[in-house]
């Protein structure tokens, strides 16, 4: 009986395996082939997800990089489409293998490029396609708001921005923006405010009511676009030498003294009879004050260091000639104009310390002031030392035609019945404002100082 049924249980296991291995040798041809082209098309579909992938990621780094490079061209003010490929080019670099064609084109005030790129199909290669084409385009152009020119910054005081009967603004192209945030944030009693938009974060007081259709209380201010983006004073600027020795000096007897470069620790006596006092093209540091009676005095081009130094010129000079180079004021140096015709071309003032200062103190005195147009202080015309938290009084008499940033959040500025600022390409950002005066500021300083003109992207 046992042996019975364990030949029956091994006669139907042996007719189990004979007949798999029937079905297997009967149907290998056909399924093998079947299985190899079914692997393959899973292979072939992973790796296009693969590819799918790297050229998504290529396309993200064309996009990024052409967004940058359109906004910078369009920033620029000169060579748009060279500024555009080199930051392009620049952007790319570090992607090895990315080799990209990029085409940009300026028109309309915009600037346009496209760039595309081949992304290499090593898996979907299988199906006859050698590259994955990759094609991104972006164009920018300048915006269209308008530009503020004066910004009032005082935040907690009021009548940041006041306006006696006589005082007047003339910039129907700029915007003035007053941040006081009190409930008498001006103070307006003259009808003779005309900018394109008057914005003050708080109430509007005064007697000139009704007030136009461009002033505008609890208004949404623009924050101070200049803070934090002007140079510090490098140290070799400040450095100063052993004092010029006496036998250095100009002969006081002469009627034209002329200074060498170097550090002035005393001066000879600049008397009646000189005529014209020079300061040769050089670097300078004056530590002692100097009062001029010659008609002409002639900063050569350089820089001008003022260690607690005044210089005052009397009635008797007729005219002052400040060369390029940054002129710094500290230790409560000023710089006074006395019925003075000023000019300079491609000068910087810079103020360490609330009490140091420029000032014309008569109203017959007329200054002509531009910044420089390149270099590290360019489109600066007059700033201060960031850490100022004291506000000082900066009174101004006489004419000023000014060019350039005029950066002084720590001062309260007035202009006295005489006092007048003109400018063309001027930001002007002061503490308070007060005036019995006139300012007269023509179109906008867009694009021509830092931090005024702004781009954007327009697709």
């Amino acid at each position: 009986m046992d042996d019975s049924g364990s030949g029956k249980r091994k006669s139907h296991a042996d007719q189990v395996i004979s007949r798999f291995r029937s079905f297997r040798s009967s149907t290998e041809g056909s399924v093998l082939p079947l299985f190899a082209i079914t692997l393959l098309v899973l292979i072939v579909a992973g790796g296009a997800g693969v590819d799918y992938t790297n050229a998504v990621r290529t396309r993200h780094v064309l996009q990024n990089a052409l967004d940058a490079a359109v906004l910078a061209g369009a920033a620029a003010t000169e060579d748009q489409i060279a500024v555009a490929e080199q930051y392009f080019a620049s952007n790319v670099a570090g992607h090895e293998g990315l080799k990209p064609s990029v085409e940009f084109t300026v028109g309309n005030d915009e600037v346009t490029g496209v760039a595309s790129a081949a992304v290499g199909a090593w898996f979907v290669h299988l199906l006859g396609i050698e590259a994955i084409p990759v094609t991104v385009s972006a164009a920018a152009g300048a915006e269209t708001s308008a530009v503020v020119c004066i910004y009032a910054v005082n935040q907690l005081e009021s009548e940041g921005f006041k306006a006696n009967g006589s005082g007047k603004i003339d910039m129907p192209d700029c915007e003035m923006h007053v941040h006081s945030k009190t409930s008498s944030a001006t103070w307006i009693d003259s009808r003779h405010i005309d900018t394109k938009r008057l914005c003050v974060a708080g109430s509007l007081g005064g007697n000139a009511r009704p007030w136009p259709d461009e002033f505008e209380g609890h208004c949404d201010v623009e924050d101070d676009p200049i803070a934090g983006t002007l140079p510090a004073l490098s140290d070799e600027l400040v450095a100063e030498e052993s004092c010029v020795p006496w036998s250095a000096m100009p002969d006081e007897n002469a009627t034209d003294m002329v200074f060498k470069p170097g550090t002035y620790c005393y001066y000879p006596n600049i008397n009646g009879h000189v005529q014209t006092v020079t300061f040769e093209p050089g670097d300078y540091v004056f530590k002692s004050g100097l009062t001029f009676s010659g008609k002409h005095v002639v900063f050569g081009a350089g820089n001008y260091v003022f260690k607690g130094a005044n210089f005052q010129f009397n009635g008797s000079v007729q005219t002052v000639e400040m060369g390029a180079g940054v002129y710094v004021f500290s230790g409560g140096s000023q710089l006074r104009f006395d019925d003075q015709k000023i000019t300079g071309t491609g000068i910087t003032i810079y103020l360490a310390d609330a009490e140091s200062a420029v000032r014309t103190v008569q109203g017959s005195s007329k200054a002509t002031l531009s910044a420089p147009e390149t270099g590290p202080y360019a489109g600066i015309l007059y700033y201060e030392a960031p850490d100022i938290s004291k506000s000082s009084s900066f009174i101004l008499d006489g004419e000023l035609n000014l060019a350039g940033i005029v950066h002084l959040p720590s001062r309260n500025l007035h202009l006295n019945g005489s006092g007048k600022i003109t400018g063309n390409d001027m930001i002007l950002v002061i503490n308070k404002l007060s005036l019995d005066g006139w300012i007269s500021l023509t179109n906008s300083a867009a694009g021509s100082t830092p931090g005024s003109g702004k781009t954007r992207l327009l697709n």
